[in-house]
């Protein structure tokens, strides 16, 4: 029984492969539930399976949707930036990938304040607002977290 469902979920992850490998102009948006999705599925199956080929096909994945960031794609979570973002947190916490997680957002963060700030027909978009809010919070409790670990460290030296 586990040999069958082992070798149907290879067979699902063979098609997937060969979807993303054959569509170089890939029909899905690049966020959640795009591209950043198959990066964050094909990282957790790299650690599931020890196959450190799914590890190489998440790392190319991640590498597209990096180069693929640009002012033009959406802010929402399901199908852009915010969801690239989120995605690229969840990442760097479960450690598949290394970085300072304030330089790889800068630009997303920027835009996404910005929006805020200054987008007034973007904001009317209730979706989209909750969306951008969600984020800033995610971001504030990770630079609250940040800042409370380096005043306990400055507390002990």
């Amino acid at each position: 029984m586990m040999r069958t469902i082992n070798l149907e979920i290879e067979k699902v992850n063979h098609k997937m492969i060969d979807m993303i490998k054959n569509n170089h102009e890939f029909q899905n948006p690049v966020g959640l539930n795009g591209m950043m999705g198959f990066c964050m599925y094909f990282y957790q199956m790299s650690r599931i399976r020890s196959n450190i080929q799914y590890n190489d096909i998440a790392d190319g994945i991640c590498y597209y949707v990096n180069q693929t960031i640009n002012k033009s794609i959406s802010l929402h979570i399901e199908n852009g930036l915010t969801g690239i973002g989120l995605g690229l947190i969840k990442l760097i916490k479960e450690e598949y990938v290394e970085g300072n997680i304030n330089e790889i957002l800068e630009e997303i963060d920027v835009l996404v304040y910005k929006t805020i700030f200054f987008d007034e027909d973007k904001i009317l978009d209730l979706q989209l607002t909750t969306e951008l809010l969600y984020y800033c919070c995610v971001r504030y409790k990770e630079q609250e977290a940040l800042l409370l670990s380096m005043c306990n460290h400055a507390r002990e030296d």
